[in-house]
């Protein structure tokens, strides 16, 4: 019986660790121009990318290279279609490693620079704060849901019911 509280109990604290771990990211969207800030971030599996339409209409769409402005040949890419001066639009990254090239698929603003990339799983997540500087971190962060830029990690109430039942069956069994 021990073992297998003590197997409910590890398996209780992983899932409690893979929630903490996850962040938001959000990218300001011609907040400064035809331009994504951060242009270029680290995100990792189960992270969310949050892009943020700061002024106009833009769509974010996957391409398979560095600075294209073509769509991506890959069946499941990403693609926002037309997004609002105000919305967001939000993925969560699946992939364990790799990278996510993508642009802005409305008029001509790709050629004019409205391109970025996501490296995943090559170390800590990019996050920007609310006063737009950004760094790398894996620590949590609390920001706000206004347009300038946030990340937001911590531990969801479902990670700290399952601790708090974890520990219950421990002790009970």
């Amino acid at each position: 019986m021990f073992m297998q509280s003590s197997f409910t109990l590890l398996l209780s604290l992983l899932v409690l660790i893979g929630c903490a771990s996850a962040v938001e990211i959000t990218v300001k969207v011609d907040e400064l121009g035809l331009q994504f800030n951060p242009q270029n971030l680290t995100a990792n599996k189960g992270d969310t990318i949050k892009w943020a339409m700061v002024h106009g209409k833009h769509i974010i769409q996957q391409s398979d290279s560095a600075g294209s402005c073509s769509n991506s040949t890959q069946a499941n890419a990403l693609s926002s279609g037309i997004i609002e001066e105000g919305s967001q639009y939000i993925y969560t990254i699946t992939q364990d490693s790799g990278k996510i090239y993508y642009f802005c698929a409305y008029s001509s603003h790709c050629l004019l620079g409205e391109f970025g990339e996501i490296s995943i799983g090559v170390g800590p997540s990019t996050v920007t704060d609310d006063a737009g500087t950004t760094n790398n971190s894996s620590a949590p962060h609390s920001g706000s849901d206004s347009l300038k830029g946030t990340a937001k990690a911590g531990i969801g109430i479902s990670a700290v019911m399952a601790t708090v039942i974890a520990i219950g069956i421990l002790l009970i069994g």
